[in-house]
């Protein structure tokens, strides 16, 4: 493993070379000039093959999706039951057009009411379409931007047989700022999760409730009971979809937040592990300074030996707008690798803000709609046993981290040290690029991804810190750093690089 210096130099410079850029907001010119800098400072420090793969951003994804969607709910089916009102008042309709009558809303005329379920129903179908494959209905007529994935590969043979490949994952793009309560980010409050989940379960069930009530009452037009008590929910559903319109028009109108956790530090972590496994002499390149290229210059650079795994590490764009990165590497790449590999030799490792007092990792997390999304048991067991079992030397640590940052990083099992990583048990509300990398349904691969976060509850896996705010800024990652947050991201290195020569051996 290559020396603690040679990390948390690159480390340190990683998060500098980005300093200029206020945000890198999904497909924006920001974000764009991103890709182009890690094209140019990879190659400069690693022995990698560097490919871009660019694609297309719906910018009507996201916080945007659900204002429009709920508008357009409104708008169309309130708007035709309006419509089919006043033609009701004012002109006699033949029998093909008869009448149903509502709960509380009197009577309607039923071709209205049909097309109101209609257009219920294609929106909801749209609003579903979003969350999985990235189109809706506004994709026609909101022009896309472009972003793209940037791919760093060490793989030399064209035949992987009997190899294993390593991808690890971590988006580079960075999101809008939450909304404030009190002065207080909904992103570390419960509202955080009613939000997250609204944003797509929420209003999507409202809708099809509401869609629901209008073919139960067209169909059989029933009384009573049970009819007062659908027209009851239907009314909550569109005061449900009311608040979320507005917390969601509210938060698509924040501005972008600088992102050095949320995820330059899960970017940096890719570019640690590359110093370890595939160094090379310093290139010149614009984005390298001069401080960079004296200090790598002056030291041994070791690489750690891998004789049976190739690697890729993959810098995901526009993950804060639907995991759209993660789709398109899905689709276009991955599947190819497992076709190649193997599914059980390929093993993916997600990272995503990295910087925090704990360091969990997980198979498993909920998805825009509420569905899990992950891996298989198998491979976070394997993680798991050998995080448990592996046991370092005081001296050994001390090649690497201060013993401060051993303190923190580490716990003492008698006269040795084990690394203080936490498996989160439950599925996390987090949604990651893990749920895109995945198919719906497919619990077969192998995946794993790791954050950090304040606390060290295995059940509650929390928030990271200073989540979508404009406090989460080069200056408190490096410039502020208490030991918490520039520290995990070199240890998240050192773990990772030991987790990978586990693998290597394993048969």
């Amino acid at each position: 493993m290559a020396g603690e210096w040679n990390v948390k130099t690159v480390v340190r410079e990683f998060f500098g070379v980005f300093r200029e850029l206020p945000d890198r907001a999904s497909g924006t010119y920001p974000e764009q000039k991103t890709a182009s800098m890690l094209r140019g400072f990879c190659p400069a420090l690693f022995d990698v093959d560097v490919k871009f793969m660019p694609f297309a951003v719906d910018l009507s994804s996201g916080s945007w999706n659900v204002c429009l969607h709920s508008y357009m709910f409104f708008l169309s089916s309130a708007g035709i039951f309006v419509l089919g009102k006043i033609m009701l008042a004012y002109t006699s309709f033949p029998s093909p057009w008869q009448t149903v009558t509502f709960s509380f809303l009197g009577e309607a005329p039923a071709f209205f009411t049909i097309i109101s379920i209609f257009f219920c129903g294609g929106i909801v179908a749209s609003r579903i379409l979003s969350t999985y494959t990235g189109w809706s209905f506004f994709s026609f007529f909101i022009p896309n931007a472009e972003s793209g994935n940037v791919i760093c590969s060490t793989r030399k043979e064209k035949e992987p047989a009997a190899r294993k490949l390593v991808i690890l994952t971590a988006h580079y793009d960075s999101g809008r700022c939450l909304p404030s309560v009190g002065g207080k980010n909904v992103g570390s409050s419960l509202l955080a999760k009613i939000v997250k989940n609204g944003l797509s379960l929420g209003p999507m069930l409202a809708a099809c409730l509401i869609t629901f009530t209008l073919f139960v009452h067209l169909v059989f037009g029933l009384r009573g009971a049970f009819s007062v008590i659908l027209v009851i929910l239907s009314l909550l559903s569109v005061i449900f979809i009311l608040v979320e319109t507005v917390i969601s028009n509210i938060s698509a109108n924040m501005p972008f937040n600088p992102g050095y956790n949320d995820n330059l530090s899960g970017a940096a972590v890719l570019a640690g592990c590359m110093e370890t496994i595939c160094p090379s002499p310093v290139k010149a390149h614009w984005t390298v300074t001069d401080a960079l290229k004296d200090n790598l210059s002056g030291v041994e650079r070791k690489s750690t030996a891998f004789s049976n795994t190739d690697f890729e590490f993959v810098f995901t764009g526009s993950e804060e707008n639907g995991l759209m990165g993660a789709v398109e590497y899905r689709k276009k790449v991955l599947k190819q690798h497992l076709d190649a590999y193997g599914k059980d030799n390929v093993y993916i490792v997600n990272l995503d803000s990295i910087s925090g007092k704990y360091i969990k990792f997980f198979n498993r997390e909920k998805d825009f709609a509420g569905m899990n999304r992950g891996g298989n048991d198998k491979f976070i067991e394997k993680a798991e046993t050998f995080i448990n079992g592996k046991n370092f030397s005081e001296v050994e640590l001390l090649k690497y981290f201060s013993p401060e940052e051993i303190e923190r990083y580490f716990t003492k099992d008698n006269s040795s040290y084990k690394m203080n990583l936490i498996r989160s048990v439950t599925p996390i509300q987090a949604c990651t690029d893990m749920s895109s990398l995945v198919y719906l349904f497919d619990k077969t691969l192998n995946i794993i991804t790791l954050v950090s976060r304040e606390t060290n509850d295995k059940d509650d896996i929390g928030m990271p810190r200073d989540y979508h705010s404009l406090t989460d800024t080069y200056e408190k990652m490096v410039e502020e750093d208490n030991g918490y947050n520039l520290t995990p991201v070199i240890f998240t290195v050192f773990a990772i690089n030991n987790l990978l020569k586990y693998l290597d051996e394993m048969n």
